[in-house]
């Protein structure tokens, strides 16, 4: 029941073929839910493929997510605070 417009790109990580198939994640930023989106999401049940949502303070991601996950997503939340441009990462770390 709930569709957000993905509004910008906040980091974009490349893994290389040394760990997994190489590619690229994307973490995009779809804004803040009002309270009526988030009323909506609370009764909503995701279809069977999904099996949980959660609703987390930042500070709970490192215990919720895989550690490249928790990495990738500091950076594009930190990006997103502090107005920078895109962070380029390389398998979670910033590209130099």
């Amino acid at each position: 029941g709930l569709v957000l417009p993905l509004r910008r790109i906040l980091a974009a990580d490349h893994i290389d073929a040394q760990l997994l198939p190489e590619g690229l994640t994307l973490i995009h930023w779809g804004g803040r839910l009002t309270s009526a989106q988030e009323s909506t999401v609370a009764r909503h049940r995701p279809p069977h493929t999904v099996t949980a949502v959660h609703w987390l303070h930042r500070t709970q991601l490192p215990d919720a997510m895989a550690p490249d996950q928790y990495r990738r997503t500091t950076h594009a939340l930190d990006a997103l605070t502090r107005g920078a441009h895109l962070p380029l990462l390389l398998r979670g770390t910033p590209a130099e």
